[in-house]
């Protein structure tokens, strides 16, 4: 019943052009849609690394397994090697 009439007294504000430095907190009126795609290509936000899980089954912390880097692929990279053993 609360929900209700508080509900009931809500108005929606009208929408008011504001600096971006000042909207943090406050809600856009429309979507903002980029006219063109940035980065151009898949990009993770996120570093990683790939490993097979039969390379590192016996790994514990007290048998560490150390393995190479073989490969280093910077965002937007499209041949991606195939990861072997090791």
């Amino acid at each position: 019943e609360h929900r209700r009439v508080v509900a009931a007294r809500i108005t929606q504000r009208p929408p008011e052009p504001v600096p971006t430095i000042d909207a943090l907190g406050l809600v856009l009126a429309a979507d903002v849609v980029a006219p063109i795609s940035l980065p151009g290509f898949d990009n993770s936000a996120m570093d990683g690394y790939a490993v097979l899980v039969g390379d590192i089954a016996t790994a514990s912390d007290e048998t560490p397994v150390r393995l190479p880097v073989t490969e280093d692929i910077p965002a937007g990279r499209t041949d991606i090697p195939t990861l072997e053993p090791g």
